[in-house]
């Protein structure tokens, strides 16, 4: 991945402030953020969603989607956790998923998503 792709504190400050402005949610209490790994093996997302529910993650689903080009498979790591976020620690949580995923063969970190505990 390069640093080009890689999600900014000025992205997440936008997410931040869009999701205040469309939904009204408090984001800066516990919310349940989800994060998503992107490979063309689903063993190496297994391997790590092992490490990642070790860490106290929870496994939402290992699943493939249509890619967009007929070569290549295309799998999803969905892992969720609830977690209190500022915009500085999102980034320090999203590079910490970065490292992880370089560590990987053929993972990329695909970034996360967020909505209310429910």
């Amino acid at each position: 991945m390069t640093m080009s792709q890689m999600i900014t504190k000025s992205d997440l400050e936008d997410m931040f402030k869009n999701i205040l402005d469309s939904s009204g949610w408090d984001i800066s209490g516990d919310m349940l953020w989800g994060y998503f790994f992107e490979s063309p093996s689903d063993k190496s997302l297994e391997d790590l969603a092992k490490q990642l529910v070790a860490d106290d993650y929870d496994l939402v689903n290992i699943y493939q989607i249509e890619p967009e080009d007929d070569n290549h498979e295309v799998w999803i790591l969905h892992v969720e956790k609830i977690e209190r976020h500022s915009v500085d620690s999102l980034y320090e949580r999203n590079a910490l998923l970065y490292n992880l995923a370089q560590k990987c063969p053929e993972v990329k970190y695909d970034g996360m998503d967020v909505g209310p505990i429910l």
